[in-house]
């Protein structure tokens, strides 16, 4: 015999004891299981063997084919579902409000929840009628419930959704973006406009709306009919800040790549009567490995370091770990290369130097700056990370001095 439907084995994430045995009371009237012995037996057949052990253990020292599927329900339900206190579920029913963001049919079937410990009896309706008025977030639809005469729940319901679902409509149709997303309306306000052409008297009044969120600002058809332009002749509008524009036409310094120093070549200056000098690889800890493994790979990757066999000279990498766990490779070039490199004594300037040179700027000073060559040799001194031999280009004789041997 074919039967309908299906009954899997309980799940508290599926829902309540009560709602599997109401689930398990529809399966036996579709299959029409009137017996109550084999209704015993269907039950504790599919409901799982955590169940099954819950059963067994509250019918002890009785096995559970010794009671009937009344009684077995029973007993589970008074284990796990014992009936609540009514005057705590009151306290609770009593104190419910509308939460912010929640609809009124939501909030409405949570008082249908909270009212089923409470035995109003017959007086439920009304219950819940006082509660929806007194808990609404609302203040126009609490004022709209409270001012109609004779007002029931069901009347009260349904007057509360028709004014909700109006709001809302409304809002879609004043509000809407040309991504199909409803503007989120945080003030609205009449205000006096007036042009540099009219009077105080002649301001007029329009309807201004405060939106939560990023955008250009926009003027409706009332706006435009007091603001007077020629709109004919107007073909285009856009927004642009001076950010915006200095963004557009520098983007290549703000390029999320790495930027390279141009027209100036770093060369070493070293002294040959110092002997080039290999300092082996640190131990790196166990649980940096992987992370500065990948470092490694992706500065060969962008250019920034290049693989060689052999070298004269080598320099321990120190890793650091950046606040978001990432690596930063670096190069301990002072205890080789830095020990060689003759030390540039050129005083360098300070601030109050500079801005004293270009406060006053002149055709002669603007001219020598920007028509200056690029400086032929620079010296200086290497430690730190490694991403500086990308951006400052140093010359192919002194890319050697600045290797570093593989730390794995």
């Amino acid at each position: 015999m074919a039967t309908f439907g299906s009954i899997d084995e309980f799940n508290d994430k599926d829902g309540s004891w009560t709602q599997y045995v109401e689930r398990m009371s529809h399966y036996f009237a579709a299959n029409d299981i009137s017996d109550g012995g084999k209704q015993r037996s269907i039950l504790l057949n599919v409901c799982g063997a955590s169940m099954y052990n819950l059963i067994s253990s509250l019918c002890a020292p009785s096995k559970p084919g010794d009671l009937s599927y009344s009684e077995l329900v029973t007993l589970v339900t008074n284990h796990r579902e014992p009936k609540p206190s009514v005057i705590v579920q009151r306290f609770k029913f009593n104190t419910r409000v509308q939460k912010e963001r929640e609809s009124l049919a939501e909030y409405l079937a949570e008082l249908k929840r909270l009212a089923d410990y409470c035995e109003f009896g017959s007086m439920l309706k009304e219950m819940l009628r006082d509660r929806m008025v007194c808990g609404v977030r609302d203040e126009r639809v609490q004022r709209r419930l409270l001012a109609e005469p004779d007002l029931n729940y069901d009347k009260a319901k349904k007057l509360a959704l028709a004014i909700e679902i109006a709001d809302k409509n409304t809002a879609d149709l004043r509000g809407s973006t040309q991504s199909g997303e409803a503007l989120q309306i945080a003030v609205e306000c009449d205000v006096r406009v007036a042009t540099s052409q009219d009077r105080d008297a002649d301001a007029k009044s329009a309807k201004l709306l405060v939106v939560r969120g990023n955008g250009p600002s926009l003027l409706g058809r009332d706006w435009l009919s007091i603001v007077k332009l020629d709109w004919h002749k107007v073909n285009a509008v856009t927004v642009e800040g001076k950010l915006d524009r200095l963004l557009t036409q520098y983007k290549q310094l703000f390029a999320p790549e790495l930027g390279k120093l141009k027209g100036v070549q770093v060369e070493l200056s070293v002294d040959t009567n110092v002997p080039p000098k290999f300092v082996k690889a640190r131990s790196v800890p166990f649980a940096l490995r992987d992370r500065v493994d990948d470092e490694i790979n992706r500065l060969v990757g962008e250019g920034i370091l290049e693989p060689v066999k052999y070298s004269k000279w080598a320099a321990p990498i120190v890793p650091i770990v950046k606040g978001d766990g990432s690596i930063r490779i670096c190069g301990d070039y002072k205890t080789t290369i830095n020990t060689a490199l003759r030390s540039d004594t050129y005083p360098i300037p300070r601030i109050e130097e500079l801005f004293a040179k270009t406060c006053s700027p002149t055709a002669d000073k603007v001219k020598a700056i920007t028509d200056a060559p690029p400086p032929s040799n620079i010296a200086e001194s290497v430690s730190g990370n490694a991403e500086l031999l990308r951006q400052i280009p140093a010359s192919p004789s002194d890319h050697a001095r600045a290797s570093a041997p593989s730390p794995s």
